[in-house]
């Protein structure tokens, strides 16, 4: 699960930064472009991620969906805010603010579900609900929503995207 995170903030983060994978890529192309650079003198990063930061209300309900989910205790801890150290290094961070979620979310998290539907079920019974279901080809995912409402992606381990390994 943490791996799919990481995998994917990767990808996406990797559109504005210089990473072999990327080279020629549409994305590399269109910022070198915007940069007024080539493939061969893309910039070097600007920025790395360390960790991602979910607004929540409650924080309590949140610590408890989103510890279980991901399986780790909060390592730090101050009024207002609670950080999970993931296994890849990143945190995930939890920052309780006053206002409610009124959109839907323009940044998720894309999970890979070692367990299967088994997971899904889990995720469910910690609080989590299905906002959709799909199935393409090799792929499968639900879209669902923790305790509050914050959108995730929940990969199915038999999902498989290009250049993914499964795991």
């Amino acid at each position: 699960m943490v791996g799919a995170i990481a995998v994917w903030a990767r990808a996406e983060l990797g559109k504005y930064c210089s990473c072999s994978v990327l080279a020629g890529s549409p994305h590399h192309a269109r910022i070198g472009k915007a940069l007024n650079t080539s493939d061969v003198d893309f910039p070097a990063p600007i920025a790395e991620v360390v960790g991602v930061t979910l607004d929540v209300n409650n924080l309590d309900l949140e610590k408890a969906f989103w510890g279980a989910a991901l399986g780790v205790n909060v390592q730090t801890e101050v009024e207002g805010w609670a950080v999970f150290e993931l296994p890849n290094g990143g945190t995930m961070d939890l920052q309780q603010v006053p206002e409610k979620k009124v959109a839907k979310n323009r940044f998720h998290y894309d999970m890979r579900i070692r367990s299967g539907h088994d997971g899904i079920q889990r995720l469910q019974d910690l609080g989590a609900s299905i906002i959709e279901h799909i199935t393409k080809e090799v792929r499968e995912w639900y879209v669902m929503a923790d305790p509050e409402g914050n959108e995730f992606c929940a990969i199915l381990q038999n999902t498989h995207f290009p250049g993914d390994d499964g795991n």
